[in-house]
C-alpha cells in the first residue's frame, strides 16, 4: 500500500513539473557575430514563446510587463545603463502559446562602443514573474589598422575627425571597415563594413575639400570596390559603392582562352610532324 501511494505521489510531482514549465516564458537570444568592431551596430535576434496561459503584451506605458536586455562588461561584471531607462526594445502581443521573433538593434539602446566582452540576457516580466533567456557574450574590438586619413573643421576650438580603415577576420574572411570619431568627440559616428579585403593590395583613402571620400580596396584577385563617403560637420552619410576591375589582371584572364587555342593548336601540329613518315623519290 505504501509503496502503491509514493509512486502515485511520485508520478503527481512528475505531472506538477511538466505543467510548471509549460507555464514559463521561453525566451532565446542570439547574435550574428561573436565580435563586433568599435562603432559598428550591434543587433540581437529574440525569439519569444509565451507558453503560459495568459496574453503577454509588452507596451511603452503599459504596467505589468516588461521587455528589456540586462548588459554586464567584463569579469567585474559592471552593469551597463540603457540611454534611456523608459525606452521599449520591442512592442510585443502574444497570445497564449504563440512564437514572436525578431531583430533588436543594441546600440540604439546601450552604449556598447568600448573595448570589452560583455554579457547579455534578454529580461521580461509577465504577470508579476520575472524571466530571463540564457547569457549571451560578444566582444567589441578596436580592429587592425591599415590607413587614416584626418579631416579638420575650424572652431574654437578646431575639431578633428579621424576615419580609420580597419580590419578584422570574420567566418574566415577578412573584412575592411571604416570607423569614423570627432576628437573632442562631439558625436558619436556608426563603423561601416565595406566587404571582403585581400591585403596583398593596400586601400587608399582620399578626402577631398567638400568632405567627399574615397576609398578603393581590393575585395578579390579581379575587383576593386570603391566606396564613397561624405564628411561634413554634423553629418556623415554613406553614398554607395562599385566594382572596378583589375585592367592588368581582368585583360589577363580574357586571354586564357585565347592562349589555349593557340597552345592546343601548336601542340596538334608538332604531334602531325611526329607522325608523318618520311617522303623519298624513287626516280
Amino acid at each position: 500500500m505504501t509503496k502503491k501511494i509514493m509512486v502515485g505521489f511520485g508520478a503527481w510531482v512528475s505531472v506538477a513539473a511538466l505543467w510548471c514549465s509549460a507555464q514559463e516564458m521561453g525566451l532565446l537570444l542570439h547574435t550574428p557575430n561573436t565580435v563586433y568592431l568599435v562603432g559598428e551596430p550591434i543587433v540581437a535576434d529574440v525569439r519569444i514563446h509565451n507558453r503560459t496561459t495568459r496574453a503577454f503584451e509588452v507596451k511603452k506605458g503599459l504596467e505589468g510587463s516588461q521587455l528589456t536586455l540586462r548588459i554586464t562588461r567584463g569579469e567585474d561584471q559592471v552593469s551597463i545603463e540603457p540611454f534611456d531607462p523608459q525606452s521599449v526594445i520591442a512592442e510585443v502581443t502574444l497570445a497564449a502559446t504563440a512564437v514572436w521573433e525578431g531583430r533588436i538593434e543594441i546600440t540604439r539602446y546601450f552604449p556598447v562602443r568600448d573595448p570589452g566582452r560583455y554579457l547579455m540576457r534578454l529580461v521580461t516580466v509577465h504577470a508579476g514573474t520575472r524571466y530571463e533567456s540564457s547569457p549571451r557574450s560578444f566582444d567589441v574590438v578596436p580592429g587592425l589598422e591599415l590607413a587614416t586619413v584626418a579631416q579638420v573643421f575650424p572652431g574654437q576650438p578646431p575639431r578633428q575627425r579621424k576615419m580609420r580603415l580597419v580590419y578584422w577576420v570574420r567566418s574566415q574572411m577578412e573584412e575592411l571597415f571604416l570607423e569614423v570619431k570627432d576628437e573632442p568627440e562631439a558625436r558619436i559616428w556608426r563603423t561601416y563594413s565595406l566587404g571582403p579585403v585581400l591585403r596583398t593590395t593596400a586601400p587608399t583613402v582620399d578626402i577631398a575639400p567638400d568632405g567627399m571620400l574615397s576609398i578603393i580596396h581590393r575585395a578579390t584577385p579581379d575587383v576593386f570596390v570603391k566606396t564613397q563617403i561624405k564628411s561634413e560637420e554634423t553629418t556623415v552619410m554613406f553614398l554607395g559603392q562599385e566594382k572596378l576591375l583589375d585592367p592588368v589582371t581582368s585583360a589577363s584572364r580574357r586571354m586564357l582562352p585565347f592562349q589555349k587555342m593557340a597552345m592546343d593548336d601548336a601542340i596538334d601540329r608538332r604531334e602531325k610532324s611526329k607522325n608523318k613518315g618520311g617522303w623519298w623519290r624513287f626516280w
